[in-house]
Order: structure tokens, then C-alpha cells, then sequence
């Protein structure tokens, strides 16, 4: 009987015993957890964004070294022949009307004044021409050592003035042969009155001419 008391006393020793360690092994563990910490939670609060600095574009100073174009202006250039032709610039071959050569220019924006002015023959079978001169405006007249041969001819100018630049420009004559201006001369009418036989009359020949010069029937 006493020692089945015995038996009974050591095993609620050793049961008591066992439930004591684990509490305090459990006491131990909670003690070593760290106590949380609210500093290191993220945070949800968002900063305001930074709105982007406007930049105000800076004026830069007005350029007064404008650079300008001082170049010479041709206002005119022309070439004409004087007598029958009335001033155009056709003529017939085989003869030898004058020649007028006729300028006007001026200075550029610059205000450079003309140095030198230089007609020249750049083409075709008319009369030899090369003359300078630095009269703004004028005229030349130049008569044909020869007979005009037929074809077109080219003359330029070139305008310089006293800083070095220059512009050109161009104009030209055409000469015709008698059958090439006689293709360009045609019969629009006829008007003849009404008489007896034998008797004399007159008539009337109207021809259309689109030359730039008259042609005379004798």
C-alpha cells in the first residue's frame, strides 16, 4: 500500500515538473522577442510631389549688325536698232542699221556707288561690242563695221560696284533673212472696184506683219 502511494507521489512530481519547464522555457522565448517598434513600420503617408520650375526663356539682344546685301540693282538694259526698225530688235540681214545699247541701274541697299559698268557680246554672229564705262544711266550707239548677218545675239552687263560685288543681266537682237521675214508676212485682203473693161483702176492690198519691224513693197 505504501508504495503504490509512492508511485503515485513521484508521478505527479514528475508531471508537475515537466509542465514548470515548459513554462518557463515559454517565458524565456516571449522575453527574447523583440518589443515592435512602430518607427520601422512603413509609413503610408505619401510626400507631395514637386511640382516642375517653369523656366522663362531668356530675350536675347537684338543683332544690330544687320548684314546686308549691298548689291547693284539693274533696272534696265536694252538694245534697239535706229532708222526703219522704229526702235525694235529684229532687222533684216544684209544691212547695217545702228545699234543702241541703253542701261539704268543703281546702288544696292548698302548704298555702294557703281565703280564700273561692262557691255559685252556673249554670243551669236551680230557685232563685236566691249565698252566700260561707271555712268549709272546712259546709252551707246555703235554702228556695224559689216552687214548684219542672221541669227541671234546675246549682250550681257555686269554692274560692279566699289566694294567688289557685282550682278548681271542680259538682252538681245535677232536678224532675219528677207525669206524668213517674208514667212511672217501674209495677204489678208484685197478690194478691187468695180470698172469697165480697158479702163484703169486701183487696188487695194491689205497684209498682216507680225515682225517686229515693217517690210516696204515697192
Amino acid at each position: 500500500m505504501k508504495l503504490k502511494i509512492l508511485l503515485k507521489f513521484l508521478t505527479l512530481a514528475i508531471f508537475y515538473f515537466c509542465f514548470c519547464s515548459n513554462a518557463i522555457v515559454l517565458s524565456a522565448e516571449q522575453k527574447k522577442q523583440p518589443s515592435p517598434n512602430i518607427s520601422n513600420q512603413p509609413s503610408t503617408q505619401t510626400s507631395p510631389t514637386k511640382q516642375p520650375s517653369i523656366l522663362t526663356p531668356q530675350r536675347k539682344p537684338e543683332d544690330t549688325n544687320i548684314n546686308v546685301q549691298d548689291i547693284p540693282v539693274i533696272k534696265s538694259f536694252t538694245i534697239r536698232f535706229e532708222g526703219l526698225y522704229l526702235g525694235g530688235n529684229q532687222a533684216l540681214a544684209g544691212e547695217k542699221p545702228p545699234l543702241i545699247f541703253t542701261w539704268d541701274v543703281e546702288s544696292g541697299v548698302g548704298g555702294s556707288s557703281i565703280s564700273s559698268i561692262v557691255v559685252e557680246k556673249l554670243e551669236g554672229p551680230g557685232p563685236e561690242v566691249n565698252f566700260r564705262t561707271s555712268d549709272s544711266k546712259g546709252s551707246r550707239a555703235l554702228n556695224p563695221a559689216s552687214p548684219l548677218s542672221s541669227g541671234k545675239t546675246i549682250y550681257k552687263i555686269t554692274v560692279t560696284n566699289q566694294i567688289g560685288r557685282s550682278t548681271s543681266s542680259t538682252a538681245f537682237i535677232e536678224v532675219f533673212a528677207l525669206r524668213q521675214a517674208l514667212e511672217k508676212v501674209q495677204l489678208t485682203n484685197i478690194a478691187m472696184p468695180e470698172t469697165e473693161m480697158g479702163k484703169p483702176f486701183d487696188m487695194s492690198l491689205t497684209f498682216s506683219n507680225t515682225n517686229k519691224f515693217p517690210i516696204f513693197f515697192r
